[in-house]
């Protein structure tokens, strides 16, 4: 944490699942260049090990889609910050999608291509026949991208402009309706 990082931090509330008084709030103020000030939110029980996180922008943003084209190694290392209500999508692989069980976060490229392939991994188990096949050849792109073999497209949508791409290379637009 740097020094003019706002830390607060709440014990011994109590948890929405096991309704035991052992979960704690923390909220983390943070500046993050290039994109603004943001808040990080956790909820996390010792007792049951629920866990929750969000992002949220302090300054006003306007809805927004950033999109990059993963083309070296370097790039997997970009900032991203998404906020529980944006859309994270790996063109022609998979994608994150906004719900009230998904939580904010802020990782880099290489860890939103990580979190997709982890998705898929886990679906093979229950899988058979030409979408395991299917499957196993998105985990194969993934890695061709991870070992900086291939190209990808990676987009993030927000509808309330919290979340972002954190690099000069990433084009911004605007997810507002024209009229």
């Amino acid at each position: 944490m740097e020094e003019r990082d706002k830390i607060e931090k709440i014990e011994g509330q109590q948890c929405p699942i096991c309704k035991q008084n052992t979960l704690i709030l923390t909220q983390i103020e943070r500046d993050i260049p290039f994109f603004g000030r943001i808040l990080l939110m956790s909820m996390s029980c010792k007792n049951c090990l629920y866990h929750a996180a969000d992002v949220e922008i302090l300054d006003r943003k306007e809805p927004a889609r950033y999109e990059i084209v993963i083309e070296k190694p370097e790039d997997l290392n970009i900032l991203v910050v998404r906020s529980s209500a944006g859309r994270i999508l790996l063109k022609r692989i998979g994608s994150i999608e906004p719900g009230i069980n998904n939580n904010g976060f802020i990782t880099t490229i290489e860890g939103v291509i990580n979190r997709i392939k982890r998705s898929i991994e886990q679906l093979l188990p229950d899988l058979d026949g030409e979408k395991e096949k299917k499957a196993r050849m998105l985990i194969k792109k993934i890695n061709r991208i991870l070992s900086g073999w291939d190209k990808a497209v990676l987009v993030i949508e927000d509808p309330t402009g919290n979340s972002a791409i954190i690099s000069e290379k990433a084009k911004k637009t605007s997810l507002k309706k024209k009229s």
